[in-house]
């Protein structure tokens, strides 16, 4: 696969949790649903996310799976869908199951800027903006 193509494809999940927030916050200001801190902070961090991929597309791709996490653990919600998820006798919120389709998506098409994640090295590169340019 090309270059520009995988460049292309990383915006796909980003794109997808866009236009999915659109969707759902017209549903929610159609039908008066009260609308929680936890939905703010959802549009905050695709603000951000929009703002930091245009930039440093490393870094958004970041922010996309983050976003995409903390998401499928209703810790931020961009639609007023929250499911809970039943493990025995273990109650476990689970957020809005897009989110799950949409970190699935991105872990599949950018999962060549997660690879060293978990070292040392990998954040010593990002701090030290080698990996900060736009080169992807």
């Amino acid at each position: 696969m090309d270059k520009k193509l995988k460049q292309s494809l990383d915006y796909l999940p980003f794109l997808g949790l866009v236009l999915y927030s659109a969707v759902s916050w017209g549903t929610i200001y159609h039908d008066g649903i009260v609308i929680p801190v936890r939905a703010y902070l959802g549009i905050l961090l695709l603000l951000l996310t929009s703002i930091v991929f245009i930039k440093r597309h490393h870094i958004g791709i970041l922010l996309t799976g983050l976003t995409c996490l903390l998401g499928m653990f209703s810790w931020l919600f961009l639609s007023p869908a929250v499911t809970t998820l039943f493990l025995g006798s273990l109650e476990m919120p689970f957020g809005d199951p897009w989110f799950f389709a949409f970190f699935t998506i991105h872990v599949i098409i950018s999962f060549r800027f997660y690879i060293g994640i978990a070292t040392k090295g990998y954040w010593k590169n990002l701090l030290n903006r080698k990996l900060l340019s736009n080169e992807r």
